[in-house]
Order: C-alpha cells, then sequence, then structure tokens
C-alpha cells in the first residue's frame, strides 16, 4: 500500500536516529495501518497508538541504525507473515519484524564489507607480486653483470646500469643471450 506521509520520501534512505521522533510517528501510524489491513486485525485506536508509541521507542533505542526503507520493509513483509512472529498485531510481533530485517541488514552489511576486504587483498597480493617481480628481475640483471665485471673496462661496467638491463629484459631479451655491447 501507499505511505501517504510527506516525510517519507525525504527519510527513506536514512537511518533512524537522524529522523524527528514525531515524524518518525507519523510514518509509523502510517506502517501500522497498513500492516493491520494485511494482517485483518481488529486492533483498536487506543491500543495502536500505545503500539506505535511503544515501537518508536524501540527503533530510537534498539534499532537506532536502521535505514527507514528495512523498518518499511518489516513493517510489509511482517504483517504478510515472511518474518515469522503471530497473526496479531503486537509490539512483540514489530519486534520479531525489526530483528529479522536487522539481521539481514547486517548480513549484507558484512558481505559487503568482505568483499571490499577481499578485492583490496587482492590489489595489494597483485602489488606485491609486481614488486617480487621487479626486484627479481634487478637480481638477475645484478648477477649478469657480475659476470661480465672482469672483461669490461671500468668505464664501460660503470656505463652499464641495472635499469638498461632491466628495460632490455622487459622490451623481451633474455639474460643468456644478452651481450654488452647490445646495452644502450
Amino acid at each position: 500500500m501507499e505511505i501517504k506521509s510527506a516525510y517519507y520520501p525525504q527519510y527513506l534512505a536514512e537511518k533512524v536516529y537522524n529522523i524527528p521522533s514525531e515524524h518518525m510517528r507519523e510514518m509509523i501510524d502510517e506502517f501500522a495501518i497498513n500492516a493491520k489491513f494485511y494482517m485483518s486485525s481488529d486492533v483498536d485506536n487506543e491500543a495502536t497508538d500505545k503500539i506505535n508509541a511503544a515501537v518508536v521507542d524501540l527503533l530510537k533505542n534498539k534499532f537506532r541504525y536502521l535505514p527507514l526503507s528495512l523498518v518499511a520493509e518489516a513493517y510489509t513483509r511482517g504483517s504478510l507473515g515472511e518474518l515469522g512472529g503471530t497473526t496479531r498485531f503486537t509490539v512483540r510481533n514489530i519486534y520479531i519484524w525489526l530483528t529479522a530485517v536487522d539481521e539481514k541488514n547486517q548480513r549484507l552489511s558484512q558481505e559487503s564489507q568482505s568483499r571490499i576486504d577481499s578485492e583490496r587483498r587482492a590489489a595489494e597480493e597483485k602489488a606485491f607480486r609486481l614488486q617480487q617481480k621487479r626486484s627479481t628481475k634487478y637480481g638477475a640483471a645484478m648477477y649478469w653483470k657480475i659476470g661480465f665485471a672482469k672483461q669490461l673496462s671500468s668505464a664501460e661496467y660503470h656505463r652499464i646500469s641495472l635499469d638498461k638491463i632491466v628495460a632490455m629484459m622487459d622490451r623481451g631479451y633474455k639474460l643468456e643471450n644478452l651481450t654488452p655491447d647490445m646495452i644502450p
């Protein structure tokens, strides 16, 4: 059913603690009307007012980090029997519904954080492997240069930098086929 409160679209993505209590109460009143309709509940208006006041208190204290969209989902899915509880419109049932969507929200948040952590670890591992590969190339270039140390004059030896050798390796030259005169 449609929520007629002017505040609903404004606060849909907001967490409960950011919503003023009087605005929250107006929206909870509408959620309750819809839920009572879905449940074919005959709870009178006085009892509904007490229930709604207790629910607003629950939301502001226990479920303050839930977004309003999940509170609305709890009322809709709970009143349709998807989230457990009994067939009566009570604070206890609403608490069960809110707990169910809160657990879902926490699970989704943990899965999202886990995915972010996995992506970060994969990126760090890739960077480490690239660095390790680069270090291995410099080590191989150092051994190659040392191997030619006795055959080269001091000036020629110092002219050949490790960066130049690694650049040649990056271009596809294999060290065993590389000679000092090939190094620019």
